[in-house]
């Protein structure tokens, strides 16, 4: 089977090689300040808004901006392979969703919901094919999309044309990212991030609404609030804080009509997978899966172990953010930028808050506890959860600069933008070295490994392929499907009060699918699972029953031992 040739990584690498380190700062460098220069053109500083045909133009022109900004400084990852196991995971399970998209049928994300998938799903579909170019792409364009509905936001709540400038400093900081396997690929926080930044959203414009205009925005409002936990659960904190603000704000309006609009929307969603679950008999698995599991997820580390007290968590959270070099001084700038304009506020300008912008503070305030509630409940450090503050910050410290903007004469709004810009430039400064390090991995990890290669030299259209161990990988490098639910088989190795549960379900996919390849990749060169003796396929006799009869050791490759179905 020849897999589709990966002509844009291909192209972007010639394009790099040709351009050298300095011309591709010097033209990422180009665009981000064009970037701020058209920012601050188009808002004038002055609040002056053009006409609604115009307005459309300059946001699009806003939008494809921050879009090749990002871009332009993340081409060197296009050129890369696999930053984190996530993201083979993600492209493997929408791969095999195209083929059959019964979700908890063919695929099971575990702790990770249906729509995590469907935008790598549509991707596949409008370009023929997946793979991490394409992927990363994807996740550059969602990320300036939420950026962008961000603007929006902050443009709806402010009245005037500030947010351009306000929104910036989200834009460079994800810009100058390089822990590229935390934050360098589509992450699980994408899809829930932007389902909740699109709420925010509809709710600054129902407040700009005049009631009869509000119903379809509170329908959106309702719906992806309600779809978040179908994203990942570990956002719902995030969302129900979001929908029970929206919720009370409309008791105190003692508009019945849209709050049985906005609760009815919100239920949708989960009244939906309730029907599909009982469509499909996977209410179970849903249930074994994606609920216990993710409540096991937030209590046990992956050896078994018990993660400390919700309280200790959320009080070890400053510790945890000194570590993420990457982010750290973008958080930091934003929470003193949040703390000192508070200050100036309070102290300089209490008398003239009116009702509906302290209104404002306290949801975004409820925003960033419930954003920090949701990154520590797991009990897991990972970088990229850090992903779920950005949003909030950038909200709150832009909301802020433009209530103070609203107090001030024309001349303080030059120190209000050198305060705005002044955090980005520092970064970027900051971060030309670590860009330049980025710049020397070109096609690091692009080159397919062994095993793919073998698999793709007798693999024919349609084969599938089953594994022991972590291995998602493989199925992402060779184009083939996932022969069992999951992309890889942590929860039948490892013992557990599930344990037993999921092997079942392992042999019954694995005799419907008869998937062609078996690849077993316990070994000493596997990240966890490296004792074959205590983890390989073996310990699992009804497995090795089957792989005995059924299957021929074809090679051991790099540790991975890859078995053919026998005619």
């Amino acid at each position: 089977m020849q897999p589709s040739p990966e002509l844009i990584q291909v192209y972007i690498s010639q394009v790099l090689v040709l351009m050298g380190l300095h011309g591709w700062l010097s033209a990422s460098f180009s665009l981000g300040g064009t970037l701020i220069i058209f920012s601050i053109a188009t808002e004038g500083l002055r609040g002056s808004a053009p006409n609604e045909k115009k307005e459309l133009f300059i946001d699009f022109l806003f939008f494809c901006l921050i879009f090749l900004t990002i871009v332009m400084f993340k081409l060197p990852l296009l050129t890369m392979g696999e930053f984190n196991m996530d993201e083979s995971y993600w492209i493997a399970g929408a791969r095999t969703l195209t083929r059959d998209p019964r979700f908890w049928v063919s695929v099971d994300g575990t702790t990770s919901g249906p729509l995590l998938y469907v935008p790598l799903i549509i991707t596949h579909f409008l370009f023929g094919y997946l793979n991490y170019g394409i992927e990363k792409i994807l996740a550059f364009f969602l990320w300036s999309l939420i950026f962008f509905i961000t603007y929006k936001t902050l443009q709806n709540f402010l009245v005037h044309n500030f947010a351009r400038i306000l929104i910036l400093p989200l834009v460079f900081a994800f810009s100058f990212l390089t822990d590229n396997n935390s934050f360098g690929y589509f992450g699980s926080e994408i899809t829930p991030i932007l389902l909740i930044s699109l709420a925010i959203y509809c709710y600054s414009k129902i407040l700009a609404c005049r009631d009869k205009e509000v119903a379809p925005f509170l329908i959106v409002a309702g719906i992806t609030l309600g779809a978040v936990p179908f994203s990942k659960l570990q956002a719902v904190p995030i969302a129900l804080t979001v929908a029970i603000f929206i919720f009370f704000s409309f008791i105190c309006r003692e508009s019945r009509k849209n709050l049985l609009i906005f609760c009815l929307a919100g239920i949708f969603p989960t009244m939906f997978v309730f029907i599909y679950l009982l469509t499909y008999g996977v209410f179970n698995d849903f249930w074994q899966t994606f609920i216990l599991n993710n409540i096991a997820y937030t209590t046990k580390d992956m050896l078994g172990g018990a993660h400390p007290g919700m309280l200790k968590r959320i009080a070890n959270f400053p510790a945890f953010i000194s570590t993420i070099h990457d982010a750290s001084f973008f958080i930091y700038t934003q929470s003193v930028s949040i703390v000192s304009l508070s200050v100036v506020i309070i102290g300089n300008h209490k008398k003239k808050l009116q009702a509906e912008q302290l209104k404002h503070l306290v949801l975004l305030t409820l925003f960033i506890l419930a954003s920090i509630y949701s990154i520590a409940k797991p009990g897991k450090e990972f970088n990229h959860y850090i992903f779920f503050l950005f949003v909030p910050l950038v909200l709150s410290s832009g909301y802020l600069f433009g209530m103070i903007d609203s107090f001030s004469h024309a001349r303080q709004r030059v120190i209000l933008l050198s305060l705005i810009l002044a955090p980005v430039i520092c970064l970027a400064l900051l971060k030309i070295q670590p860009l330049s390090q980025q710049f020397q991995q070109l096609n690091h990890g692009m080159d397919k490994s062994r095993v793919a290669k073998l698999v793709m030299g007798i693999a024919q259209e349609g084969d599938k392929i089953a594994l022991w161990g972590f291995g998602a990988r493989y199925i992402a490098e060779t184009g083939l499907t996932q022969g069992t639910r999951e992309a890889m088989s942590y929860y039948q190795i490892t013992k557990g009060p599930r344990q037993e549960y999921f092997r079942k379900r392992y042999i019954k996919d694995f005799e419907i699918n008869k998937p062609k390849f078996f690849l077993d990749t316990v070994s000493p060169k596997d990240w966890f699972f490296r004792d074959r003796g205590e983890y390989g396929h073996e310990i699992f006799p009804q497995l090795k029953g089957i792989i005995d009869r059924s299957y021929t050791l074809k090679q051991d490759v790099d540790g991975v031992r890859i078995y053919v179905r026998q005619l």
